[in-house]
Formats: structure tokens, C-alpha cells, sequence
């Protein structure tokens, strides 16, 4: 029974190895010695089975197991064994094969797809391979591989650089990228070599041609330039942020502005370049820009470092890309506004001083003449009084209160602009410099006088007298900044253009004339004033003094219009007043006298008046009557005076003209009168001295100008040397 277990597994072991065999042949290209194999096992099975059924012929008691019995069966376990080796490794080679094959498969569709010459060569530069896709290549793949590069057809200079490449990555085991320019068919391409090592003493070439590339390449650097430059060409500050609210760029006029330049304000936020303050309100902007999109335009303050203070800034900002993209961002122009809204508000305030001075002077005006109506009737009472024996005092001081309301009427025209004194070239430094140790006297003890003249003339045309009010009233404003204090106060006189002071802080309280560069300036460093306070301190009786003042600062301004100057303030709390005057020099002297020729010895000694208000008409004759003891022949108006003249004519030697009338000005009528007689002299009476002045006399031939009110002794001394003796 042993017999037949051994035997049958004899038969199974061969019969799995012939199996096995025949597997292989799927596998393997040696199909004829797998089938041999295979049916050298299934014989050896067979002869097994024959001798199975001899033994079952004879009867199992007579099977006996003897050593060939397991020799047998050994040699069928082992036959199996090795056909189950040579299986595995065949089936794992197969595998193997496969596997490369793919590898190879996309190794050769990677090459396939690059655009790329593609080779490899060994330590020495000989071709291991050669793949490429372009029509310039002085050879074919299968007549480069094997050759050196010396012997392949190619330009000298690229094998020295291919050379040169291989060492360098051989060397260094690292790849590396670099470019050439050849000359191909007549034309310079630019080719990108790339590195890298592939196996022992091996290194992959990729060769790309980047001529395309690189010419569009510095197309976009020409395009982006030429964007630099148009960006900084724009005289407003330009930026551009993302989402983020981080600066992707600007100009160097927002660079300017801000005081960085602009590698510190790129990839920065605002909370790191401003203040706090600023930041939240440009912060909350930018936010509210980005939900709604569009565009935004708003005014609000900034700093600027080149000025050191907060200036006023328009922003106008637009969003690009959609609001949901990361790339999305911002653009904004800014503009700085506060020179314009400075020009505003100075032209507001211009405007206001224009309607308050002819308001004033309109009322300065028609008081002058009741001050003259009233003046010249108490001077005739004074002069009847004095005949009589009568005492005069009650007429005497109340000639000192109409002389006080008529410096009142007259700071109202100052401060109008309507006064006009007698002008002539005046030398401003000298003026100063002799006027230094009065001007010093105004300041209380504590405070110094510091005075800075040019050495040469600075001449204006101007009225020396009026100057130094002005100047004695500005200085003692300055020295009463300091209260109990002690300080200094500096006058300087030197030439400085108007534009040069266009861009200071504070305003023009009056613009200056075209040309004007002689400056004059009156500085403190007291408590100075607020903005409403500057606002104001050219409004007649406004002060921050004690009651009773308020017409010094207005006189001033009307002063400086008078004399075609310009005016600019400057001040802040507690960092002083600067105010400066700003003149047209002047090169001459311009005559401001009327004709000085005498009367003639014929002419009569009467007087022709001609005033259309019939109070200060009837006051003024009798002035000239009892005062003078002329004769006085009266007009309301043009006409009355061309009927006195024609009835009266040789009686009559002097005119004395009021200047506004309602229909004719005085200055017409005395053209009519002199048509008629061309030797007549008149004199020029008004309240009303900025339009109808000595200028306005001189030119339309009159001997002077007489301002109202005047009394006895003003109008006797403008009369005298035109009138033959009574």
C-alpha cells in the first residue's frame, strides 16, 4: 500500500512540473524547449502509471516499498521544485520587461512632447542619444549617436560652450541652466541650454530655443518701463493696492509725499507708513470702496513730509479685477487741495472785505460830509463868537469831537481801502532805519526789537507817514502777544517773489499786485491766533482787546490796498504771528502835486462852490465869507455852476469842486468849466478820497485835493498862492 502512495505522488509532482512547463511558454520566446520539457514530465508520468497497474495486476501483497520508491519520489519533488523556479523567474523578468517598456514608452512620449533638442552625452562628449524636433539641426539623430561632439556639424563656439557645460555639471553633480546666441541660416537665435546629471559620468542636455521668448520677454520690460515712466511723469501722487490693502506700487510723487521711498511702501500696509488716526480713516475707505466696486472720491487730510504738516487731499480711487479674485486691488490719484481751498477761502474772505470796505466806506462817506456841515458852521460861530467876545469853549470842544469822529470816519475809508495820501518814492530801509529806536519804544520792557535791512535802497511809491502807522501798529501788536513775557520782535526787509510765498501756510488777507518782490515782514513768537481769530482780525471792531478798539488792523488793510501791496498772515497758538507786506519796488519819483502856477493878476477874487448837499454848501460858503472874506457865488450842480459862471464869469478866480454829485462828478463839471474858461483853477473836495484823491485831481487839472471834513485852516492853506489878494 506504501508502494502505491509513493507511486501516486510521483505521478502528481510530475504531472504539476509538466504544468508548469507548459506556463512558460506564454511567457518566454523559447516556446520548443518549454513544450519538450513539459512533455518529458507528463512521459515520466505515464511510465509511473504503467507501473501502478503492473503492480495492481500481481496483487498489492505483493508491493513492496524499496529505495527506488523514494528516489522516485524525490526526483518528481525536485523536477516540480525547479520548474516552479524557473517559472517565478521568468514570470518576474516578464514583468520586469514590461515595466520597462512602459517606462521606455513614456520616456519616448515625454521626449516626444518637448519642444526641446534633447541629447546625452559621456565623460569624454560622446553621444549616447540624440532626440530633436526642429528642421535646424545640422544632423540627424542616427549620424549624431556615437560621435564626439568635435566630429558632429556643429558651430565651434557651441561645442566649446557644450564642453564647457559638461565639465561644470560633471564637476559640481548639479545641473545647470545657461543661454547662447547662434547664427543659424543668417538669422541670431537665442537657445537656453539646460543640464543635469543622468548616470555615472553621464549628463542629459536640453536645448531650447528662446528667441520668441526673449523678444517678448523685452517687449514686456519696454512696455513696463515705459508704464514706470508714464507713472512717475504724472505730477499727482499715483497708487495701487491689493484686497489685502498692502501697496503693490506707486509713483515717485506718492513716494515724495509720504517722505519713503518706495521699496518702503510696496508690500506695506497703511497702518505701517501713517499715523493711526489717518490709517483707520484710509482703512475704513478702502473697505467701503471694495464692498461697493466702482469708483470713490472724497477729500480728507494727509501728511506731507516735505511740508511737515497735514495738508487737505482729494482722493479718486477705482477698483480692477472682480472684488471676489484674490488679484483684485485698488488704484487711487490724490491731489492736494489746500493751496485751492486756501485760494477759496482767501477769495471768500476778499470778497467780504470788498462788501464791508463799501459798506464803510459809503458810510464814511455821508458822515464826512455831516462832519463838514457841522464843522464848518461851529467855525463860523467860533469866528462870529471871536468878534463879539463871545466865549467860545462849548464851541471848541465840540470842534474836537466832530475832528475825533472825522479820524473815525477816516479809519473807516483806511480800512476801506478809499484813502489816498500824497505818494511819492519813498526808500522803505531808510524809513525803518530811522524810525528803529520809535518802533523799539512801542514794545514793553521784556520784549527786544530786532531789525534786518538790505544794504542798497528798497523804494516803493508810497506815503511815508501811513507806512509808519501801519508799521508802529503791527509792531506794538506783536510786543502785546508776549502779555508779561519776555520775546522778540523782528522786522526784515528784503526781496522775496510772491510765488515764493504761494506756498506757506496761512492766507492772503489782500492779493499781492503782479511784480511785487520787496517783502516786509514783522514776525513774533508769542500766543498767536486760532483760525477764527485769523478769520476775523481784519473785521472793523472786531478785537480780542478791551472795548473801544478794533479799527487798527482794518486801517492797516486799507493802507495796503491803497498802496497796491499784498498782505499774508501767518499764525498758529502758541507758534506767533508772521505778517508780511509784499510791494512793487519803484525806480522814480512821480510828481503828486497839482499845479502850482499862480493865479493871474486879473482874475477875479470870488469863489465858484459847487456841492449838491445844501448843509455842507451853506457851512463852507459862510467859512469863506466870514473867514476869508471873499465872495462866494454857490452851485447844487453842474448847470447852476455853468449859469454863475456865465453871469459872473470875471468876478469869479478860484472853483472849489465836490467831487460826487448825482448827476455829473466834479470832475466833469470842471471839464465844462474849464472849456469855457481853460484858465480857471479849481480844487477837488471830497469824504470820499480812494476813488475821487489826488490822483484823480492831478489828472483832471485841478490844483489839489482837499479831503472832508476841513476847517478854516485846511481850506485857507489849499487856497493860498491861487487867489489874488482881498
Amino acid at each position: 500500500m506504501a508502494s502505491l502512495l509513493f507511486a501516486l505522488l510521483s505521478i502528481g509532482l510530475q504531472l504539476a512540473a509538466a504544468y508548469l512547463a507548459l506556463r512558460l511558454i506564454r511567457i518566454s520566446e523559447r516556446q520548443f524547449g518549454w513544450i519538450a520539457l513539459s512533455a518529458g514530465f507528463t512521459l515520466m508520468a505515464i511510465r509511473r502509471v504503467v507501473e501502478i497497474v503492473a503492480l495492481l495486476d500481481r496483487g498489492l501483497e505483493h508491493a513492496q516499498l524499496s529505495t527506488g520508491e523514494f528516489i522516485g519520489v524525490g526526483n518528481a519533488a525536485l523536477l516540480f521544485l525547479g520548474a516552479l523556479g524557473i517559472k517565478t523567474f521568468f514570470e518576474k523578468a516578464h514583468r520586469d520587461a514590461e515595466a520597462l517598456a512602459e517606462s521606455e514608452a513614456r520616456s519616448r512620449a515625454m521626449l516626444g512632447a518637448l519642444p526641446d533638442i534633447c541629447f546625452c552625452l559621456d565623460a569624454v562628449g560622446t553621444v549616447l542619444f540624440f532626440d530633436s524636433k526642429e528642421h535646424s539641426t545640422s544632423f540627424e539623430a542616427e549620424r549624431a549617436v556615437g560621435k564626439r561632439l568635435e566630429e558632429a556639424e556643429l558651430p565651434p563656439e557651441l561645442v566649446v560652450f557644450l564642453r564647457r557645460m559638461l565639465l561644470d555639471t560633471l564637476r559640481d553633480r548639479l545641473g545647470i541652466v545657461r543661454e547662447i546666441v547662434l547664427s543659424l541660416d543668417g538669422e541670431l537665435r537665442v537657445r537656453e541650454v539646460r543640464t543635469n546629471p543622468s548616470g555615472p559620468g553621464e549628463v542629459l542636455f536640453l536645448v531650447r530655443d528662446i528667441t520668441d521668448r526673449k523678444a517678448l520677454e523685452e517687449r514686456l520690460q519696454d512696455q513696463l518701463a515705459f508704464g514706470e515712466a508714464l507713472l512717475n511723469a504724472i505730477p499727482l501722487p499715483v497708487f495701487y493696492k491689493g484686497r489685502s490693502g498692502r501697496y503693490l506700487g506707486c509713483n515717485l510723487a506718492f513716494a515724495d509725499f509720504v517722505g519713503r521711498i518706495p521699496s518702503e511702501i510696496i508690500g506695506h500696509t497703511v497702518e505701517e507708513i501713517f499715523r493711526a488716526d489717518l490709517a483707520e480713516r484710509y482703512r475704513s475707505a478702502d473697505e467701503d470702496l471694495f464692498q461697493r466696486g466702482g469708483s470713490q472720491v472724497y477729500e480728507t487730510r494727509m501728511w506731507r513730509a516735505d511740508m511737515k504738516e497735514d495738508r487737505e487731499v482729494r482722493f479718486i480711487k477705482a477698483t480692477f479685477g472682480s472684488v471676489e479674485q484674490e488679484q483684485s486691488g485698488l488704484v487711487g490719484v490724490m491731489e492736494d487741495v489746500t493751496e485751492r481751498k486756501r485760494s477759496e477761502e482767501t477769495l471768500r474772505y476778499a470778497q467780504k472785505m470788498e462788501s464791508l470796505g463799501v459798506m464803510a466806506g459809503g458810510i464814511a462817506h455821508d458822515f464826512n460830509n455831516l462832519f463838514q456841515a457841522i464843522q464848518g458852521n461851529l467855525e463860523v460861530a467860533q469866528l462870529l463868537g471871536a468878534q463879539e467876545g463871545v466865549p467860545s469853549q462849548a464851541i471848541d470842544r465840540a470842534l474836537v469831537s466832530v475832528a475825533k469822529a472825522a479820524q473815525l470816519a477816516k479809519r473807516m475809508l483806511e480800512y476801506a481801502g478809499r484813502v489816498e495820501g500824497s505818494m511819492e518814492c519813498v526808500d522803505l530801509a531808510q524809513v525803518l532805519r530811522e524810525r528803529e529806536p520809535r518802533f523799539a519804544a512801542l514794545l514793553p520792557g521784556k520784549v527786544q526789537l530786532r531789525v534786518e535791512l538790505p544794504a542798497r535802497p528798497a523804494e516803493i511809491l508810497g506815503n511815508t507817514q501811513e507806512l509808519i502807522q501801519i508799521i508802529s501798529g503791527l509792531v506794538a501788536n506783536a510786543g502785546e502777544s508776549y502779555g508779561d513775557n519776555s520775546g522778540q520782535v523782528a522786522i526784515t526787509l528784503g526781496e522775496r517773489s510772491q510765488e515764493s510765498l504761494q506756498a506757506l501756510e496761512g492766507f492772503w488777507a489782500e492779493p499781492a499786485p503782479e511784480g511785487a518782490s520787496l517783502c516786509l515782514e514783522i514776525r513774533d513768537t508769542g500766543c498767536g491766533m486760532s483760525l477764527s481769530e485769523q478769520n476775523r482780525m481784519f473785521d472793523p471792531f472786531y478785537t480780542t482787546k478791551e472795548t473801544g478798539r478794533g479799527l487798527g488792523l482794518p486801517s492797516t488793510l486799507g493802507i495796503v490796498r491803497a498802496h497796491r501791496a499784498g498782505l499774508q498772515v501767518l499764525s498758529a497758538p502758541g507758534r506767533g504771528t508772521t505778517l508780511r507786506i509784499l510791494f512793487k519796488q519803484h525806480d522814480g519819483v512821480r510828481a503828486t502835486k497839482g499845479s502850482s502856477a499862480k493865479a493871474d493878476t486879473k482874475t477875479g477874487d470870488a469863489i465858484l462852490l459847487v456841492d449838491d448837499e445844501q448843509v455842507v454848501r451853506e457851512g463852507v460858503a459862510e467859512l469863506i465869507r466870514r473867514g476869508l472874506g471873499r465872495e462866494v457865488f454857490e452851485a447844487q450842480n453842474g448847470d447852476e455852476a455853468m449859469d454863475h459862471l456865465a453871469r459872473n464869469g470875471a468876478r469869479i478866480g478860484f472853483v472849489l469842486m465836490d467831487a460826487s454829485m448825482p448827476r455829473e462828478t466834479g470832475m466833469e463839471v470842471f471839464e465844462r468849466i474849464r472849456k469855457v474858461r481853460p484858465d480857471l483853477q479849481g480844487l477837488l473836495c471830497s469824504g470820499y478820497s480812494g476813488t475821487f484823491g489826488q490822483e484823480a485831481a492831478t489828472k483832471h487839472g485841478f490844483v489839489g485835493f482837499l479831503p472832508k471834513p476841513f476847517g478854516f485852516k485846511e481850506l485857507k492853506k489849499a487856497l493860498e498862492g491861487h487867489l489874488p489878494p482881498v
